[in-house]
């Protein structure tokens, strides 16, 4: 809140208003990173599993 480049209450408020979302968006820009990582390692880099046998050895 230092470097407020607007003037008056209002325009400590709108540095606020801004500061909150810009907060906002980076916390929702990385879940969505986190995701779309997620997903790139499921389609490239899983393998593929063998259906598991409900038959016992006997």
């Amino acid at each position: 809140m230092l470097e407020n480049d607007l003037n008056g209450k209002k325009g400590v408020r709108i540095n606020a208003l801004m500061a909150g979302a810009a907060w906002n968006f980076k916390k929702m820009i990385e879940k969505l990173k986190e995701k779309i990582l997620w997903l790139f390692f499921q389609l490239f880099f899983r393998k593929k599993l063998q259906p598991l046998s409900l038959k016992t050895g006997g």
